[in-house]
């Protein structure tokens, strides 16, 4: 049965024309844009996309792009790229030093089209055009996608660079079978993006994704000489040594080597913690990345059965089953460490949708794949449902609407233009849909907790109802928000005695103190307290006050 299949649906029988698929895949490229770009500089940014912002802003004033620095102190968790181009993309708008919340996220935007690009370039290489637009249909509507392009974090970027070395592999499996001319320049490609992955978060996740690259081209090819040949290792290594080697031998010049060593950048985090190595964490959390699609992932997983939709896999699943081992021994459990490689999810997940699509099923499959068509219908109109009570009463109920109107003729003009089976054109249309149902979310602004809205009012009333002479500190609360907003140095206190120093060496006499709502009255016992204002986090407040010493008025 499967070899007659194999015949009967050969990628290039059932493939999509070239013409179309160049025009939906910019389809969607359009459309995965404008849900990044939208509200981009509208979201207050939280800590994470702060030490972005702030980092390199410190290091625009400082004049020093070798150390990172926040809050006026080294900051040794991540390696500078992220920072060198946040700073580019300022310069360039003719901002810097200022550094704006879109001039970070802007790199994660077009970071996720990069990300998006390899992984239809990808699947395409290794399967045919149709399983390309429906693994860019699927990524590009995914929570992972929008989430992570409207974060500043370094994360989308090093999910690119991490894609791109997975899409060359897939060049040189190509190029080895069909032309066998070109291989240096993607090997050349290869082991740059490692280093430049090193360079953005780390070498943990590249050098298991390089292993497992070498695992998948061996299997393919059949030869370790031939996988040998492709990759070129020595001349790799040399490139990856090139371009991470300079900076952390300077950086190690410019500062105490030991506490370079015994922060993150010393790889602090990298080791192995083998007790958690059954733990079944990263064999479903991540799924999350891949939301709404649950349902076509389920039912995928049983088109795996059939041997073509298993073929050509190998350089996409060792990589992945590698970083899920290594991710499983680490001493941190976060789901989006996966996020470079939700482009080979999202591959993984189409090509067995794509095969089954294209099949002659029995009644239990058809079954099986009518029940997700109709799981995916119903989420879909539950997501717009919401998106519409969101938006209900607001200023933006127009705009909110026309997206969605916009979404339908979107979907229909993809149904009719993707040939083949229905089931193929349907599974585009509607994550056509989904994109456009992600920018009309993010333009309600209820995809974000309020109280990262309530901590930047909060800090902005710090700046300006506290005298420039005035010290603010942060007393058992984080001071990130408070460092970028005054673009000042934030002390972070952690007991009495430093305030009563702090305070001590006032200028003025004052203290600007933001702190938990019951460590006020403490306080008061000892200094007269002004009160500036306050907002809800968790179960407890965070208030901005004014201390003032005994000798100073009420």
């Amino acid at each position: 049965m499967y070899p007659a299949l194999t015949n009967r649906f050969s990628a290039h029988r059932a493939d999509i024309g070239v013409g179309r698929w160049r025009l939906l895949i910019g389809l969607i490229a359009i459309l995965t844009a404008g849900s990044g770009i939208v509200m981009i500089d509208s979201i207050p940014l939280d800590s994470h996309e702060i030490f972005v912002a702030q980092t390199t802003h410190e290091m625009a004033v400082r004049g020093d792009w070798l150390v990172p620095y926040f809050n006026e102190q080294p900051r040794l968790n991540k390696p500078p790229l992220s920072y060198w181009a946040a700073a580019l993309l300022a310069k360039v708008a003719g901002d810097l030093p200022t550094v704006c919340a879109w001039h970070v996220r802007l790199i994660s935007v077009l970071a996720g089209l990069g990300v998006l690009g390899c992984t239809v370039l990808n699947a395409r290489l290794l399967f045919d055009r149709t399983t390309g637009l429906v693994a860019g249909a699927l990524l590009a509507s995914s929570a992972g996608m929008f989430s992570f392009m409207h974060d500043a974090r370094p994360d989308m970027l090093y999910a690119f660079w991490i894609s791109l070395m997975i899409a060359a592999a897939a060049g040189l499996v190509h190029a080895s079978t069909i032309r066998g001319r070109g291989t240096e320049w993607l090997a050349v490609t290869l082991w740059l993006s490692a280093g430049l992955a090193t360079l953005t978060k780390g070498p943990h996740i590249p050098i298991v994704v390089l292993v497992g690259i070498a695992l998948g081209l061996r299997q393919t090819l059949g030869s370790w000489r031939r996988t040998r040949s492709l990759l070129r290792p020595v001349l790799g290594s040399v490139l990856v040594l090139a371009v991470c080697v300079p900076w952390w031998w300077l950086l190690q010049e410019h500062l105490d080597a030991a506490r370079v060593e015994s922060s993150q950048l010393g790889g602090t985090l990298l080791v192995p913690a083998l007790s958690r190595l059954g733990n079944p964490y990263y064999l479903y959390r991540p799924l999350q990345l891949l939301l709404p699609w649950l349902p076509v992932i389920f039912v995928a997983l049983v088109g795996y059965r059939r041997p073509v939709a298993r073929q050509g896999i190998s350089p996409l699943v060792w990589p992945l089953l590698l970083t899920v081992a290594a991710l499983s021994t680490g001493q941190q459990f976060r789901f989006f460490y996966l996020l470079p490689l939700l482009g080979v999810l999202s591959i993984l997940v189409a090509r067995p949708w794509v095969c089954s699509l294209r099949a002659i099923l029995p009644r239990p499959e058809r079954g099986l794949i009518l029940g997700a068509f109709v799981l995916q219908i119903v989420i879909l109109f539950g997501c717009a449902g919401w998106v519409i009570q969101q938006a209900r009463g607001t200023a933006q109920f127009g705009l909110i609407m026309g997206l969605l109107v916009a979404s339908v003729g979107s979907s229909y003009a993809v149904w009719r233009l993707v040939p083949g089976p229905r089931t193929i054109s349907a599974t585009v249309a509607m994550a056509v849909v989904m994109i456009v149902l992600w920018s009309a979310a993010a333009v309600t602004g209820a995809l974000w907790d309020r109280e990262r809205y309530a901590g930047h009012r909060l800090a902005r009333l710090a700046a300006t109802e506290l005298a420039p002479a005035t010290t603010l500190a942060a007393y058992g609360v984080s001071p990130t928000v408070y460092v970028y907003t005054l673009k000042r140095r934030v002390p972070a206190l952690t007991n009495i005695a430093e305030v009563d120093g702090l305070i001590a060496r006032s200028r003025n006499g004052d203290l600007g103190l933001v702190l938990r709502g019951g460590d006020v009255a403490g306080l008061a016992a000892r200094y007269a307290v002004t009160e500036l204002g306050r907002y809800r986090r968790g179960d407890a407040d965070d208030v901005l006050v004014v201390l003032h010493s005994q000798a100073s008025p009420r």
